[in-house]
């Protein structure tokens, strides 16, 4: 993981000419290691707060709670905010072969019920849709039915997409030989 040190003082170099219509997108969460040390992301999020700009994250990390406190503070303030949660599949043994360094999908389900109960928009991007293995009906809709029971407003649904080759594809398809 390479860190990039210098984060805040860009962003707070750039953020007074940012136009507050447009909303940053922020996707970091998933290092988790680095950013429990580190925490840029909540350096981050506090000069966001400060200059009240939209924000977007995505994420499959449950540490976004750690956060919170900013999040609830930058949407009772009126300004937008978004989490969406990238989830597969809710089927453990998936979970553990196509995200084997995540969080579990049912603590990322938590995080997104306590994320909606504090008045903040939360979905999920179902990325990606695994042919054969995440698309059956059963499997769709036992994530829908639990994602709504935990706050989902929306879905956004990502294809499969490997690219030409390199290790992505090689692992990919590796698993679902």
């Amino acid at each position: 993981v390479k860190i990039k040190t210098n984060t805040v003082s860009v962003l707070k170099s750039k953020i007074p000419g940012l136009d507050k219509t447009k909303a940053i997108l922020l996707d970091g969460y998933d290092c988790e290691t680095a950013e429990q040390r580190e925490r840029i992301i909540r350096s981050s999020l506090k000069v966001i707060v400060e200059y009240g700009i939209p924000l977007l994250i995505q994420t499959k990390s449950d540490l976004v709670l750690r956060d919170l406190d900013l999040l609830e503070e930058l949407n009772d303030s009126g300004v937008f905010v978004n989490v969406s949660f990238s989830l597969t599949s809710l089927n453990q043994d998936h979970a553990r072969i196509f995200e084997p360094y995540t969080c579990s999908p049912l603590d990322r389900l938590e995080a997104m019920k306590k994320i909606s109960d504090a008045g903040i928009q939360t979905g999920i991007i179902l990325m990606p849709v695994l042919p054969f293995i995440s698309d059956s009906n059963e499997e769709l809709d036992l994530l829908f039915s639990r994602s709504a029971e935990n706050g989902c407003e929306y879905v956004i649904p990502e294809p499969l997409r490997v690219t030409s080759s390199g290790k992505q594809r090689d692992m990919c398809f590796g698993i679902i030989r």
